[in-house]
């Protein structure tokens, strides 16, 4: 448990665990919720930095309102094994977050990481090809997709967002939702399911689904995604979508426009 964290000290429901794990196929058994509070003088951000120092990882924190100046934003920070994190802002407000006064953000990065160049697309972002293909032209080969849906159509149309921005750009996807009820929030509950998303290539994929999570369902989802392979297709693919692109009428540069940013 990182320093700083705490359980609540207020339980609506305890029951003891006494489930014996060996009596359940992997991802069948009773589902766990654990909910938690940070302890006074912590914050989220020191949560985040000790989780990925303790255990080696790149952890892409869940966006929310960010002070920017006078202007609130909507902001994901992507946390190094080091502990180091760097911000990206959601360029493109939905309507809902135009009413609450949030503001779009500047600025498309591309963070170089031990595991490659990664880009962030918050939620609507990756609806929009354009903000996407400017990472993508700047190196990125993994775009990490938080989001947060209120009903299935919203799901979906993030999840074919990911999958289109995929098979363009070929590169892997990643969309993590939120799920649940948050009577909290002014979005007091979300729907959708994790997935990994590649192109749709014979010998690769033929779905372009390398990973997904069932609808509303809490949990971890992962998939091995052969970076090298996946950098072949794009001039040896049965379709060769991100090297055509320039094809199109009306296409320009883009990569210019992103700001690329060591992170380690």
């Amino acid at each position: 448990m990182p320093d700083g964290f705490a359980f609540t000290v207020k339980h609506r429901v305890w029951i003891p665990l006494t489930a014996d794990p060996s009596e359940y196929e992997r991802g069948r058994g009773p589902s766990i919720f654990i909910s938690g509070r940070l302890a006074p003088g912590a914050n989220l951000d020191g949560a985040h930095a000790e989780l990925a120092r303790r255990h080696s990882v790149h952890i892409l924190a869940a966006s929310g309102p960010s002070a920017r100046g006078p202007r609130t934003v909507n902001a994901a920070r992507l946390f190094a094994p080091s502990g180091r994190a760097e911000p990206q802002e959601k360029l493109i407000m939905t309507p809902f977050e135009r009413d609450w006064g949030v503001s779009g953000g500047f600025g498309l990065k591309v963070f170089d990481t031990a595991l490659g160049r990664i880009g962030v697309a918050i939620c609507y972002d990756s609806e929009f090809p354009l903000l996407v293909r400017a990472l993508a032209e700047a190196g990125a080969e993994i775009m990490l997709i938080p989001s947060c849906t209120e009903f299935v159509s919203g799901f979906n149309r993030v999840r074919t967002a990911a999958l289109a921005r995929a098979l363009e750009n070929t590169c892997v996807t990643v969309v993590a939702p939120t799920v649940g009820l948050a009577p909290w929030s002014p979005i007091d509950r979300s729907t959708g399911a994790a997935g990994v998303y590649v192109p749709a290539e014979h010998g690769f994929s033929d779905t372009g689904v390398a990973a997904e999570g069932e609808l509303d369902r809490p949990g971890w989802i992962y998939a091995e995604v052969d970076l090298e392979r996946l950098r072949r297709l794009v001039e040896t693919g049965e379709m060769r979508n991100a090297a055509d692109w320039k094809l199109q009428p009306g296409a320009v540069a883009l990569g210019q426009q992103v700001e690329v940013i060591a992170l380690t």
